[in-house]
């Protein structure tokens, strides 16, 4: 599968919204062992156990919670809700 958003691309995010599996929140990963991830844009797959279990839109490239885990509802920060497309360069 394709990643949803390209670099560059523009999201709005609705802070402290509900979220439902299938819905692509932003979340802050837990650490690698290299050091502090980014913020990440993943969609929620299910809630176990109280925990949200992420998923990547292209696991080929990306990290998920196959790789760090269920991450604590606190941890999602909001639910996206519009994407605005990157500018197309001027030639």
């Amino acid at each position: 599968m394709l990643p949803t958003y390209a670099e560059g691309d523009r999201l709005l995010v609705r802070y402290g919204a509900t979220v439902s599996p299938g819905d692509v929140v932003i979340a802050q990963l837990p650490h690698a062992p290299s050091g502090k991830r980014p913020l990440g844009v993943k969609r929620l797959a299910r809630w176990e156990w109280g925990k949200a279990w992420l998923a990547s839109d292209n696991p080929e490239q990306g990290t998920d919670s196959s790789v760090f885990g269920a991450l604590l509802p606190e941890n999602i920060i909001g639910k996206v809700v519009l994407r605005l497309p990157r500018k197309k360069s001027e030639a």
